[in-house]
């Protein structure tokens, strides 16, 4: 059940025992499984959109200038979702408005959609998986209402990691570090066999495995929309679900602080400058310290260890071993030393990074 807001972190519902250890270890199995299958469809995919020819052709606001494999999300979403279905029973409607999303990302990967229509789609889609979400947490709130915040909340994930997927290696790390931070909390709220647990460790694996083709020097292949898009709603869902079995949205959202600050950070910039919100460009903080580091594996680390910070105090929020000024003081310090590390790290800005800026 959704509750009100709690700011003494959640007690756990089961204390530790040697059933964690036994849940623990059947997430990493399927973590592992995942991470193989996804392997094994990279591959096959890699092979089969090259012979496609689908490209993403660098532009002047691009972060690398070389013609680079796209839609490579397609292959990690196929992995996960299979993955899911086989090891545990997700809700239906859940799985079918992943894939509906995966396969809109999918669309905009081989031809580029308007951005009024894929946002009324985001919307929709996510609507879609929204009611499946109110239908099993059943919250205290109206069912209209429940849907509409929902709704909004996943089209907003959607997008914000959409925005972030800008340099090498930035989804696939996080992907990881989410899945392995909502698996931790949840094993101590949801019963053994839930599939919220099988879907952050299957989560985890199959973007993990899409390391060696994107986190390197010249990446080999991106994500596309295919693949932010699928990991925007499924990290979204998963959040409003650690929401609803804690009934701390502290916990539930610190995960993914520093996406949706730089994400904010950012409307509001372009908003004051009277800018497009969906145009291309390289104004995100992890994508100025792109620039002045020259490296987008600098860059993505420097967003990494941020959002590592925030994903340890929700895990310690979440089983009360930490009150909420400790949250909110090294939270809040968290954030400011983020969006201030442009103007620390590096050296000068630069017009055009290197062939290593790969949008991932």
């Amino acid at each position: 059940m959704v509750t009100v807001v709690v700011v003494q972190g959640a007690v756990p519902n089961r204390p530790f025992s040697s059933i964690w250890t036994s849940e623990i270890a059947e997430a990493v199995g399927v973590a592992l499984v995942a991470l193989l299958t996804s392997a094994i469809l990279l591959w096959a995919g890699y092979r089969i959109l090259r012979r496609l020819a689908v490209f993403d052709v660098p532009n002047e606001r691009s972060s690398h200038i070389a013609p680079t494999i796209r839609g490579m999300g397609m292959a990690v979403l196929l992995a996960w979702g299979v993955t899911v279905v086989i090891a545990s029973q997700p809700p239906l409607g859940f799985i079918l408005g992943v894939a509906f999303i995966v396969l809109l990302g999918a669309i905009d990967d081989f031809r580029s959609l308007p951005s009024a229509l894929r946002l009324i789609s985001q919307i929709i889609l996510s609507a879609v998986v929204a009611a499946s979400l109110v239908a099993v947490l059943r919250p205290e709130m109206p069912f209209a209402l429940a849907l509409l915040v929902l709704t909004i909340f996943l089209t907003a994930t959607i997008n914000s990691v959409n925005f972030m997927d800008g340099i090498n290696g930035m989804s696939s790390l996080h992907a990881g570090i989410w899945g392995v931070t909502y698996t931790l909390i949840l094993i101590a709220f949801v019963r053994p066999d839930s599939p919220w647990t099988t879907a952050v460790a299957a989560l985890a694996g199959s973007f993990l495995a899409f390391l060696p083709w994107n986190a390197r020097r010249s990446a080999r292949g991106f994500l596309g929309d295919s693949g932010s898009y699928g990991l925007g709603v499924v990290v979204g869902s998963v959040a409003v679900v650690t929401w609803a079995v804690t009934g701390s949205w502290i916990a539930a959202l610190l995960p993914l602080g520093i996406y949706g600050f730089d994400t904010l950070l950012t409307a509001i910039r372009r908003l004051l400058a009277g800018k497009n919100l969906f145009e291309a460009h390289r104004e995100h903080v992890y994508q100025r310290n792109s620039v002045r580091t020259r490296s987008a594996l600098q860059a993505t680390t420097v967003t990494l260890i941020a959002t590592s910070v925030l994903c340890v105090l929700a895990i310690l929020f979440a089983y009360a071993l930490v009150n909420l000024w400790i949250v909110l003081f090294i939270g809040v310090l968290t954030v400011v030393v983020y969006s201030m590390s442009p103007l620390f790290i590096g050296g000068k800005s630069h017009n055009q990074d290197d062939a290593s800026q790969g949008v991932a």
